[in-house]
């Protein structure tokens, strides 16, 4: 899961955004957040 998030959220970051340092920090900051919500979504189910 963790990698086609990646992968998904770099061809989004390389489409939509500039590159440098801050675009590259959001899509880190967006990665984060849907491995966490996949955690919580999990955790609900368990």
């Amino acid at each position: 899961m963790s990698l086609v998030t990646a992968q998904a959220i770099a061809i989004l970051r390389d489409q939509f955004l500039a590159e440098g340092y801050v675009a590259q920090i959001l899509s880190n900051l967006a990665g984060f957040a849907v491995l966490i919500a996949t955690a919580y979504v999990i955790g609900w189910f368990k």
